[in-house]
């Protein structure tokens, strides 16, 4: 949906494409391997990852004591703690 608000950026993932795939007579077929050689398409679709989304909060466990610093005070977060934070709200400023 963005590439097409963005013909710009859709004709350069297109002619990615047609870099890597060869002509349309060249009869590759598209697989993993191939599209992780699409750097443009690769970032293009980070980029959309990173602007909506599709988890709501990631959960992770600390497997060590971790020490950090927020609004300018020093604390530990325990080993064992469960972390969680909200990609959707992390860029908020």
């Amino acid at each position: 949906m963005f590439l097409m608000h963005n013909p710009h950026c859709l004709e350069k993932v297109l002619e990615e494409q047609g870099k890597v795939l060869g002509s349309a007579t060249s009869n590759k077929s598209l697989d993993f391997d191939l599209v992780g050689q699409m750097e443009y398409l690769q970032n293009a679709i980070k980029e959309t990852l990173r602007m909506y989304p599709p988890l709501i909060m990631l959960m992770r466990m600390a497997m060590a004591d971790i020490e950090t610093t927020a609004e300018g005070k020093k604390f530990v977060i325990p080993k064992g703690t469960i972390c969680i934070t909200s990609p959707g709200i992390r860029h908020v400023p």
